[in-house]
């Protein structure tokens, strides 16, 4: 499926991760967290919020920064892949 997102970084203490856009994700959409050496795991793409913590509902700009609540940890260079 399409490469949506790769994480540049993710804060431990509110369980956000910042991701910079490859390809349209939108509010509640399904993705798929791929970690170099560790597999991946399924996440729901919710709270998205811009640059300058703005709730939104898509990101579509190539290269734009946003964030979103993670369930679990993320790592910078994990990629989102559409399921």
């Amino acid at each position: 499926k399409a490469y949506l997102a790769t994480v540049e970084s993710f804060d431990k203490e509110i369980g956000r991760a910042v991701l910079l856009q490859r390809n349209k994700v939108s509010e509640g959409e399904h993705a798929r967290v791929i970690s170099p050496g560790k597999g991946f795991r399924d996440i729901v793409l919710s709270d998205l919020r811009d640059e300058n913590g703005e709730k939104i509902e898509c990101a579509p700009h190539p290269k734009m920064l946003y964030s979103v609540a993670a369930p679990f940890e993320l790592h910078p260079g994990d990629i989102v892949s559409g399921v």
